[in-house]
């Protein structure tokens, strides 16, 4: 995620979002923002139900628990920080892809990442940042999706809503529309080339079933079943 996020920053050094060279990177850094979003909520009511329930319902010791517990704050970390990539090298494919409401509940998240709290242990000021963004708006809300005719979007993808009396662009909708359409083309492809080998296959064996060896070979085994049965 990390590596497409810095091939599309470095590409030409746009700064437009889906500009022509770059659409089809800015189509997967929002895909990728938007499954991060995913994985962090699910994140933060896996870390609440961990922390609110006794330590034996889940584990079988106290030294399982604390290693989930900071297996899941690692994995917070590595979310966060593919976030915050695409927001600093992409930021403009997030403001035009993204509805303004999601987007400045995203810059606020993003404030304390850039400038955490000193007075804190390192250790400790890192988890109290990770907890502070689980908690924020943009984490913590735009859980639903927009139903369009046959398929359906995330609610912070613009898609012309209505924030602060200005109506947002349809460019997320589209930029949705086309990553669906690449992934149908994709998977067609895919397929053609994986069933291409089995058919050649397929068309050999049929090919071989109908020479003159294959029925060679049912004689003689004809003969031979014959064979055998006439001693016994």
């Amino acid at each position: 995620s990390l590596e497409i996020i810095r091939e599309s920053v470095a590409l030409g050094g746009y700064s437009v979002a889906f500009h022509e060279l770059t659409a089809p990177l800015d189509r997967m850094v929002l895909a990728i923002v938007l499954h991060c979003h995913r994985a962090l909520s699910r994140c933060s009511m896996v870390l609440a139900e961990l922390e609110s329930s006794p330590w034996d319902k889940y584990f079988s010791d106290l030294e399982s628990r604390q290693k989930s517990h900071r297996r899941l704050f690692r994995a917070i970390l590595e979310l966060r920080e593919i976030v915050l990539a695409a927001y600093r090298g992409r930021n403009e494919v997030l403001r035009t892809a993204l509805s303004p409401q999601a987007h400045n509940a995203l810059s606020r998240g993003l404030e304390e990442v850039s400038s955490p709290k000193k007075e804190s242990p390192k250790s400790m000021s890192k988890e109290v940042n990770l907890r502070s963004f689980l908690e924020s708006d943009w984490v913590s809300n735009f859980l639903d999706v927009d139903a369009l005719e046959d398929f359906e979007i995330p609610e912070q993808v613009a898609n012309g809503q209505m924030h602060d009396k200005k109506k947002a662009s349809t460019r997320g909708k589209e930029a949705m529309l086309e990553l669906i359409a690449e992934s149908k083309a994709i998977v067609k492809e895919y397929s053609a080339l994986l069933n291409e080998p089995f058919g050649a296959f397929c068309e050999s064996q049929r090919k071989w079933a109908e020479t003159d060896a294959v029925r060679d070979r049912e004689y003689e085994g004809d003969l031979l079943v014959k064979r055998l049965s006439s001693k016994h």
